[in-house]
């Protein structure tokens, strides 16, 4: 690296990696059945990659740095709090205060304004560590890392000078599901915010499974739902939110049907006042009604696209620019990065009907067959650790003549 007339130019290097795995095994390879219920035994397929590389190689999908920034049309939107997190600590750590860059990018001005990272929203899988490399910080992070993420290859900071300065974070979340979810045998369409329709891989309760799987259908909870009547045998639900494992903890993840949002705080907001309404609709039943009103019953179905993708972004318009605060003056922001991992299947062994029982009551379709947002979170904490508005089928993985199992 080159000096700038006299001045001593020393690397400031923003690493920071989100991890997002989410691993639905069952705690017992088990899927209720009726009496009359045969077991099939079937190999799991892995759910192949959607996209592994770098953002740039992406064309309607965008990650953004806060949920308040502003949301481009027609794009998949991807945002998780470990870049926050660690640009907070660099505030803490590095500048004594608001990050100045040179040229006042947009992104370092609403990061600087964003909340500070609460220890509350973070899953116990959360690490963050700032410090110069001239004291050591990489062997920290390396050995720290090792410790507590033995699996994982500790990370490398290629390019990092002697006198560079590291903040790195570095989330891993996982949640078990107590029962997995049926692989749709079936094309599941996608249509998109534009109104193009991808055949992907899908899994959740399919059609098929009307009237059986019991014990599964009560796993999901209805967070809310506004009802659009279709004909004499089920509703479709014009938005809805489903949590998908309604007794996990500490984690939750939600998937909310709902119409576009200018921001993901928005987005967020939008369904928080969609299940406050819900549980007022709730409390005024009877509790034996509120209940059934709760969960996913033996006819209704719920389908939701498969996901696999590993995203490596740089917040380039952060890249290569001087640090203007004066505690830091003469330093540089070189490498501002974020790596995101994503996984969502239903993983888990499959048990097919043989005879099925006919309810007559009204049918609700809970299909996330178009644009629909997902978090995770810990359960009761005020804001998510990940979100994603999902508005194509970019990340999706593509429907294959031979179907996962």
């Amino acid at each position: 690296m080159k000096a700038k007339t006299i001045l001593k130019i020393t690397a400031v290097v923003l690493v920071l990696i989100f991890v997002l795995v989410l691993l639905f095994l069952p705690a017992s390879i088990f899927q209720e059945k009726a009496r009359t219920h045969t077991p099939v035994a079937q190999a799991d397929t892995p759910i192949p990659s959607a996209f592994t590389g770098d953002s740039s190689g992406l064309t309607k999908t965008e990650i953004v740095p806060t949920l308040e920034t502003p949301l481009p049309k027609s794009k998949n939107i991807i945002w998780c709090v470990s870049f926050q997190m660690a640009w907070k600590a660099l505030e803490q750590e590095f500048t004594g205060g608001s990050v100045s860059l040179d040229g006042n990018p947009e992104t370092a001005t609403v990061l600087n304004n964003a909340e500070p990272v609460r220890s509350s929203i973070l899953p116990p899988a959360a690490y963050v560590a700032t410090g110069w490399n001239q004291n050591g910080i990489v062997n920290k992070i390396q050995n720290e890392m090792r410790q507590r993420f033995p699996d994982r290859q500790p990370p490398n900071f290629p390019g990092l000078t002697p006198d560079g300065f590291v903040a790195y974070s570095y989330l891993e979340a996982s949640l078990i599901f107590p029962l997995p979810y049926n692989q749709n045998m079936q094309p599941f369409v996608f249509t998109d915010s534009t109104k193009i329709k991808t055949d992907v891989n899908s899994f959740g309760i399919p059609v098929e499974d009307d009237g059986t799987y019991f014990k599964l259908r009560s796993q999901p909870a209805v967070l809310f739902r506004s009802d659009v009547f279709e004909d004499d045998s089920q509703f479709t639900s014009d938005e809805f939110a489903i949590d998908l494992c309604s007794n996990s903890l500490p984690d939750e993840i939600v998937l909310a049907r709902i119409s576009p949002q200018p921001t993901l705080a928005a987005a967020l907001t939008h369904v928080e006042k969609g299940i406050a309404s819900w549980k007022i609709v709730l409390r005024s039943e009877n509790a034996s009604i509120a209940n059934g009103m709760q969960h996913i019953k033996p006819n209704d179905v719920l389908l939701l696209p498969n996901f696999n993708w590993f995203i490596s972004h740089h917040f380039t318009d952060l890249e290569k620019r001087a640090v203007g605060n004066a505690k830091t003056s003469g330093q540089r922001l070189d490498l501002a990065e974020e790596d995101i991992s994503f996984r969502l299947d239903k993983t888990g062994a499959e048990l097919k009907a043989e005879s099925k029982r006919y309810f007559t009551s009204v049918a609700n379709k809970f299909v996330f067959d178009k644009p629909f947002l997902i978090y995770m979170k810990m359960r009761d904490a005020h804001m998510p650790y990940f979100v994603m508005w999902v508005d194509n089928a970019e990340l999706m993985s593509l429907w294959q003549q031979k179907p996962l199992r």
